[in-house]
């Protein structure tokens, strides 16, 4: 169960023995199909819901990196202990315990650990963690904890990997776990849909932990989530949404998103029932036992930031119910895009791209709206999911076309607008970009368009030079200082687009 993540009788009797194995295998491969929706393999644990998982933490902009959270899930209340280790250093350690009663009675241990103590000076601290019960090791693994804090070349070096739309329990997504596992990042980014179809409860106990949670890696899967944290973005796919709300009586598990990460709570402030966020519906009682179990997490957790190294990571909702007109909300973003250090790269990430040629969602142009505020803040890269493709624009700004000056959402859901792009840039021999780039990486598992016969590719635009829908594929960012290199990956390993940016 260790995990080191590296920088991986008769004739007619045995016949009737053989029918009635076959019988069992068929049944009960049935019944997990009915329970999940699909036929997943997971490794049962007799110890965990949910085997152990590294997350940023809820406090981790607010200690600059220095804090992780280890969390995992039980059927039970029981004498659970974690001990860590770093640099045969004890790691200070706050364990908390929730039980959860929707959809089912469960219980979240979740641990900080602390890194920020004069022992933890280097940039990577390696890590290792035991879980005990009633005093038995039950699980170990180990990672890195990446300090925000040190000199320009302490933090020079980081790999991330970012990938969308993944969690339909598919080959692909098999395959794409696999590809980034191999890469060994430091952190992972998943912009949206991380479960299919609604993500439910369930759906990440079928769809999520058992592929990206394994004790080995194989063919279903790799033990990725164990040592590296996953910042997860909310996607339509996520919010289990039931005309224009989440019904918690049609779905009980719903927007289980908001159960099973934990991220920084530094977004704008949002309350229940309030605007730009996923209105609930259904019965009151499980409305009740989901805000309760979701705590302050719910809404606040769809909008927040995090330095990791040298670069700045804004995460933003993009769903329907997002008014980016909204000048709280824009004064939120403006804001913490202003807060960051010079020198580092700024990256936005949210679900729905704003600009895509991809056929099925081409049209859904809702975040131009918030585009002025990436240009004046200097964003260098928005990487989205939501088109089962991968696209990348020139470097780009976009301003209104109608004299008044203003970005308006239309009826159709376009934003009209001038489309401006680098003519210069090429990321080989021209490598600083006047303008920001806009990524598509949502061909993390989910079934790709193509194969639908009525499938037809958007057409051709100048400012997107790069379309690849007929493969899975994910994106890694190798930053080195003021140096990005940018790779597109198929499913098989294939570098399908690269460039390099430089700062």
């Amino acid at each position: 169960m260790s995990t080191t993540l590296s920088r991986p009788h008769a004739s007619r009797l045995k016949k009737l023995s053989l029918n009635l194995l076959s019988l069992f295998v068929v049944a009960a491969t049935a019944a997990s199909t009915a329970i999940s929706g699909c036929a997943a393999a997971p490794e049962k644990d007799p110890n965990f819901l949910v085997k152990p998982y590294v997350q940023l933490g809820y406090n981790f902009a607010d200690k600059a990196g220095k804090v992780l959270t280890i969390t995992w899930f039980a059927d039970e209340k029981a004498d659970f202990k974690i001990k860590v280790k770093a640099a045969e250093k004890e790691v200070p350690v706050t364990m908390a315990v929730r039980e959860l009663s929707l959809p089912r009675q469960c219980f979240r241990y979740s641990a900080d650990l602390d890194f920020s103590g004069d022992s933890f000076k280097k940039t990577f601290v390696k890590y290792s963690y035991v879980i005990e019960k009633s005093s038995k090791p039950v699980f170990n693994a180990s990672g890195y904890a990446r300090l925000s804090h040190g000199s320009e070349k302490d933090r020079s070096e980081l790999k991330i990997v970012v990938f969308g739309d993944c969690g339909a329990n598919t080959t692909g997504q098999k395959n794409i776990a696999n590809q980034c596992y191999k890469q060994n990042p430091d952190l992972v980014v998943i912009p949206g849909d991380i479960v299919y179809q609604r993500g439910l409860f369930d759906e990440y106990l079928s769809n999520y932990f058992p592929i990206y949670n394994r004790d080995k890696a194989d063919a279903e899967g790799v033990p990725l989530i164990r040592s590296v944290p996953v910042v997860p973005v909310l996607g339509n796919h996520d919010i289990a949404l039931s005309g224009r709300g989440v019904d918690l009586t049609k779905h009980p598990g719903a927007l289980g998103y908001f159960n099973f990460f934990q991220v920084p709570l530094n977004g704008f402030s949002a309350t229940t029932g309030g605007t730009n966020i996923p209105t609930l519906k259904g019965n009151p009682e499980r409305q009740k036992a989901f805000t309760s179990a979701a705590q302050d997490s719910f809404p606040r957790m769809a909008n927040f930031s995090f330095d990791y190294g040298n670069t700045h990571w804004t995460v933003i909702d993009g769903n329907f119910y997002m008014n980016w007109s909204d000048e709280k909300i824009r004064d939120w973003l403006r804001e913490d895009l202003r807060k960051v250090k010079p020198g580092m790269w700024k990256f936005i990430t949210y679900h729905q791209p704003a600009f895509s040629i991809d056929a099925p969602h081409g049209k859904e142009q809702r975040m131009r709206l918030a585009q002025d505020i990436l240009q004046e803040e200097k964003v260098d890269m928005v990487l989205c999911g939501h088109s089962h493709c991968y696209e990348r624009s020139r470097p780009l700004t976009f301003k209104p076309a109608g004299k008044d000056q203003a970005l308006k959402l239309n009826p159709d859901g376009t934003v009209d607008g001038i489309i401006n792009t680098d003519p210069k840039f090429d990321g080989v021999k021209v490598t600083k970009a006047n303008g920001v780039i806009h990524i598509v990486t949502g061909g993390g598992g989910a079934n790709l368009y193509v194969k639908d016969p009525t499938y037809k590719a958007g057409e051709g635009n100048d400012y997107m030079p790069k379309f690849v829908a007929d493969r899975h594929s994910l994106t890694v960012l190798d930053i080195k200082g003021k140096e990005l290199k940018f790779k597109q990956l198929d499913e098989d390993g294939k570098i399908i687009d690269q460039i390099t940016l430089e700062k």
